[in-house]
């Protein structure tokens, strides 16, 4: 192929997956700065926690209901509109006085549930099966759900699933308006597109593919251009497309940096793969039915102060519960109700577990390192940060308070922490200072939405002729 041909497919190439992806690159730039300060609405388990009723006095009948496995992995206990309720994470909850299965929530239960979460009045209640807000797989097996309308001031909303009765979603008017040029922009996220997740995922690994080949071709072209002729400019192009050309060179590496980085975020081809560790199974995180009954038991008997949750949390087979206050605060018992401090010989157990033969280095943090850190987030502290040396240098936060594991990372997990969080957030301890982090990023997005504003106004120019 001759140069002069390879060097107009270059250009065609340029010119065509730009038309195709320059309205994309715009919304991705624009929504970006939105996302720096609106987030797509999610209720974490600490503000559930926070509405539930306390439980003052385990009832001295308590046990496991009777389809429960004989060993146990997942297993909650907390009030349902005032019923007292084991929930197992996967089968169907029971109820905890009676041991039987607990029946679909009926609307009637919604509204009693929505009640005790807020004391604004209901304006509406629906049974849906999924909207904007509740597209992700996590809340598939809380289907259908009940969706619940105030009239508060917020014109707040809630899901409550129709089969454990847990409020599993919560949002504001402010956050859903921004969230539609904010977050559901940038992911490309509208509900009729994200059920169909292998069409969703696929579509967006295929747009950032071509919006990178125009960055590129872009690139490549606009430094061919800029030539020293005698009398005139760097650039042989005016107006739009001189500010087009001179922002390409320019922007083009940042605009790459995000594209490629937003790529690997959605992990194509299984590139950054991670799961939970295989070691934590060396901590037999599972109890025997019978001594979780026994252990039942034993609470039941003892005066407890107010609490919102009872969690199980084996370790070395032997039952434990992570217990959350009625003010938040969470502390690990044993089987007896006795508290088990996450100090170092506890911490040293569990790191000669994991560790085995490789070795290991356990510390306490007190503040953050490269890899356990709050941004936008709050992380708790102080943690022990064990380091294993095995293979995949693998790292594990465990909690100093009640010894629960807060982070894992293997080799992949760090690769995606410096490739993702790095790169496409600018999560660096140099960087994420604010207001520092605010005015660059800002700056940054503001010129690269001109940027693609210039080739979109072109697309539009080339596709009318």
């Amino acid at each position: 192929m001759s140069h002069i041909r390879w060097k107009k497919y270059l250009y065609l190439s340029h010119r065509y997956s730009g038309i195709i992806t320059s309205f994309f690159i715009f919304l991705w730039c624009l929504s970006g700065i939105i996302m720096m300060y609106v987030a797509f609405p999610k209720l974490t388990e600490t503000q559930r926690l926070e509405k539930l009723p306390a439980i003052r006095q385990l009832p001295p009948s308590l046990s496991l209901p009777e389809e429960s496995p004989s060993v146990v992995r997942a297993l909650t206990l907390e009030y349902i509109d005032q019923q007292l309720v084991f929930q197992s994470g996967t089968g169907t909850p029971g109820d905890a006085h009676t041991g039987l299965p607990l029946k679909a929530i009926s609307d009637h239960q919604a509204r009693a549930i929505a009640r005790s979460f807020s004391t604004a009045a209901i304006r509406s209640i629906d049974l849906i099966e999924r909207d904007q807000w509740t597209v992700y797989s996590r809340f598939h097996r809380h289907r259908p759900l009940y969706k619940v309308r105030f009239s508060d001031p917020q014109h707040s909303e809630i899901h409550i699933s129709s089969t454990t009765g847990q409020v599993v979603q919560y949002s504001t008017r402010w956050q859903r308006g921004w969230s539609w040029p904010g977050a559901v922009s940038h992911w490309l996220y509208p509900t009729v597109l994200r059920q169909h997740g292998k069409l969703w995922y696929w579509l967006v690994i295929a747009l950032t593919l071509i919006a990178l080949l125009s960055v590129v071709s872009g690139l490549w072209l606009g430094i061919r251009q800029l030539r020293r002729r005698p009398g005139k400019p760097l650039s042989p192009y005016r107006g739009l497309r001189w500010l087009h050309h001179w922002g390409g060179v320019g922007l083009s590496l940042l605009l790459f940096n995000f594209l490629l980085s937003g790529l690997l975020s959605m992990n194509p081809w299984g590139l950054l793969e991670t799961s939970p560790s295989p070691l934590v199974e060396k901590l037999q995180p599972y109890a025997d039915r019978n001594a979780i009954n026994n252990s039942l038991q034993a609470l039941a008997a003892q005066p407890l102060p107010a609490f919102k949750q009872l969690r199980l949390a084996p370790r070395f087979g032997e039952v434990n519960w992570i217990i959350t206050s009625a003010d938040g605060q969470q502390q690990r018992l044993d089987s007896n109700g006795r508290p088990i401090p996450g100090d170092r010989r506890h911490l040293r157990r569990l790191a000669q577990t994991l560790a085995g033969d490789a070795g290991y280095q356990l510390s306490l943090l007190h503040d953050a390192d490269d890899y356990y850190y709050g941004h936008k987030t709050t992380r708790p502290f102080p943690v022990w940060r064990l380091i294993l040396n095995d293979e995949s240098q693998s790292r594990f936060y465990f909690s100093a308070t009640t010894a629960e594991q807060q982070l894992y990372l293997d080799h992949n997990g760090r690769s995606y922490r410096w490739l993702f969080h790095a790169l496409h957030q600018w999560d660096l301890s140099v960087l994420r200072q604010r207001p520092l982090w605010d005015i660059l990023l800002n700056s940054v997005l503001l010129l690269l939405t001109l940027f693609a504003i210039s080739a979109l106004i072109m697309a539009k120019q080339r596709l009318q002729r």
